[in-house]
């Protein structure tokens, strides 16, 4: 698994280690502030976790699609104690939450599609002062995932091997290897990455976690969403989700305008199948 990267000196040291010398000050530039959500105990408290039930205030209503099936929960955040992440304008208090429908994952190529089966809710209230929410009776027992601490530390990230600004670098095949265990772990592993802001990790190449189109810049990390055998959350053939937001609606706060982006080998298959 990628470790942390505290700083840019830290980064620079460890991209010498692995043979990087020659592109390293050209990546020490792209680099982008995250925060890493790394998994923790079981918990059921009202702080940021993955997974169980959330303390969801009792006047936002449980998400569903519009056919009634409820959502799965996945994650929830205290705001207050994530941390400040440059790049990625989020308030100081409150709590986000973010939810999917998991049985049947939206079609990333159809924005009705990711509209209507996944919710990230906003609430201006602490964690701490929501009760635990009992999942609505017609969410499926296999839905419910079991409940994990996240404990947020500042990382820095690198960009995927297949955007312009690495491709120019003409990267050997010595050094593409190393450069992928660094930053971008695209090979499986038994290790989850979970994180807010910044490049994503890609499962990929080609799908760059980014919206698409001729606005992928305007796009930024929210969440990324590993799978966690622990925790039941199996994304295709181990692959993540990947929570996506415009820098206006994300400066809007306006979190029913996230998009989503799913990579893994089966869920690739599937796309194709539609």
């Amino acid at each position: 698994m990628p470790s942390i990267f505290e700083n840019a000196e830290d980064t620079n040291r460890r991209m010498k280690r692995a043979g990087l010398s020659r592109i390293a000050p050209a990546v020490l530039k792209l680099l982008q502030p995250s925060i890493r959500l790394v998994i923790g105990e079981h918990s059921e408290e009202p702080i940021t976790r993955l997974g169980g039930t959330p303390n969801l205030p009792a006047d936002i209503a449980w998400p569903t699609r519009r056919s009634g099936d409820p959502h799965s929960f996945l994650a929830q955040i205290d705001l207050a104690a994530l941390g400040i992440c440059d790049g990625l304008p989020l308030p100081y208090e409150g709590s986000l939450f973010f939810f999917c429908d998991a049985e049947y994952l939206p079609d990333s190529s159809d924005p009705r599609d990711v509209s209507d089966g996944i919710k990230v809710l906003y609430s201006t209230t602490s964690l701490s002062n929501n009760r635990i929410r009992t999942p609505p009776p017609g969410l499926k027992s296999e839905f419910i995932f079991e409940s994990f601490s996240l404990k947020p530390a500042l990382d820095l990230t690198a960009p995927a091997q297949d955007v312009w600004e690495i491709e120019c670098l003409h990267l050997n095949d010595t050094e593409s290897y190393a450069y992928g265990e660094l930053f971008t772990q695209v090979c499986g592993s038994d290790e989850s990455v979970h994180r807010m802001g910044g490049h994503p990790n890609v499962v990929q190449y080609g799908r760059r976690a980014s919206g698409g189109g001729s606005e992928a810049a305007n796009w930024r990390l929210l969440l990324q969403l590993d799978s966690e055998n622990d925790a039941g959350m199996t994304w295709g053939d181990q692959g993540r989700l990947y929570f996506m937001i415009r820098d206006h609606h994300l400066r809007s706060l306006s979190f029913d305008k996230v998009g989503l982006d799913c990579q893994g080998a089966d869920l690739r298959y599937r796309a194709l199948l539609h």
